[in-house]
């Protein structure tokens, strides 16, 4: 069952910059990047911490500030050690210049 929540409008997601933000019980990390928006659950499986404070990379990944680890923006897939479990993620969608995630 889906149920989309209004987060920002699209005009506050820079291009290569993530933007994290609570829905409901979720922090969420929203991804702008290659001219999609994504959204992840925002904690390294591997730390625990923020992925806000990682970087994003090149082919939609996003790596984590503390050890490394990237996890696909996509899938939420790690894509190398020391994290192993994937993070949440978010169907997005983008309506009347929203930006709508999914936390059904």
């Amino acid at each position: 069952m889906s149920d989309f929540r209004r987060v920002c409008s699209v005009d506050q997601l820079e291009e290569g910059k993530s933007f994290p933000t609570e829905v409901d019980e979720y922090e969420i990390l929203l991804v702008r990047t290659d001219g999609e928006i994504f959204a992840v659950e925002d904690r390294c499986s591997h730390a625990d911490i923020p992925l806000a404070l990682g970087h994003i990379l090149p082919e939609q990944r996003i790596k984590c500030q503390i050890h490394g680890a990237e996890f696909c923006l996509r899938t939420g897939k790690p894509l190398c050690a020391p994290a192993f479990a994937p993070v949440r993620t978010f169907a997005v969608k983008v309506e009347d210049g929203g930006v709508w995630v999914d936390v059904g």
